[in-house]
């Protein structure tokens, strides 16, 4: 998950940028950094299986396999 905050480091909203289906994070990080620009820090985050966090659930999928062996 990215959390970003504005320059100012005083927020006046949060936005909680849920991604389409399939999409990892980085899709919005400009958007996201955008949002900072304006006031709001913002909180991305990729699905279980998708971009960042599909690597975790290879390796602990593995690892519970092996376990199981």
């Amino acid at each position: 998950a990215d959390w970003i905050e504005p320059a100012s480091g005083r927020a006046h909203a949060v936005a909680l940028m849920s991604a389409a289906a399939g999409v990892p994070r980085g899709y919005y990080r400009a958007f996201a950094h955008w949002l900072a620009g304006r006031g709001y820090a913002t909180l991305t985050y990729d699905y279980r299986g998708i971009g960042g966090y599909a690597w975790r659930m290879a390796y602990a999928q593995t690892t519970t396999d092996a376990s199981v062996a």
